[in-house]
């Protein structure tokens, strides 16, 4: 009797264990983008520094690596600066919805725009915009940036 109640406390403890180590490994979530990954992206939405507010929201579409091609990347306007000859822009980047449906939160910061002469980083800081000269920072729709995985 008492090896048949030792064996039951020793399933039970296992079984326990066992459900324990199942939640820690859906806690560690893989990110859907590898870190460091950049992205190509073509912004579907018009922002300005005159008619965007922070929290706007926005999408873009990757279109390079081929790997994530078509996916939705999505983010809302983080600041806007107009100071004395510059005004700028930070872009945040929330979440990725890859063409197979799955979605994931993701944060990445824009190194390049194609096309237009802005300055990304500087004075406004990582990931900014800006342009010189107290002038409105209008980002067209189409615009293409390359934007670098941070997490």
């Amino acid at each position: 009797m008492k090896s048949k109640l030792t064996l039951a406390l020793l399933l039970i403890v296992a079984a326990s264990l066992q459900l324990t180590g199942q939640s820690r490994r859906r806690d560690h979530v893989v990110p859907l983008v590898p870190v460091g990954t950049d992205l190509k992206v073509r912004l579907n939405n018009t922002l300005s520094s005159d008619d965007s507010n922070v929290g706007d929201r926005f999408t873009t579409t990757v279109i390079m690596p081929t790997t994530f091609e078509a996916a939705s990347l999505n983010g809302h306007i983080g600041s806007i600066r107009k100071e004395a000859g510059m005004t700028s822009m930070t872009l945040a980047f929330d979440s990725i919805e890859l063409r197979d449906g799955r979605r994931g939160a993701m944060s990445g910061q824009v190194t390049r725009v194609y096309g237009i002469g802005l300055i990304v980083g500087g004075a406004g800081g990582a990931g900014s915009l800006a342009v010189k000269g107290g002038k409105a920072l209008k980002i067209e729709s189409g615009t293409e940036m390359l934007v670098r995985v941070k997490r």
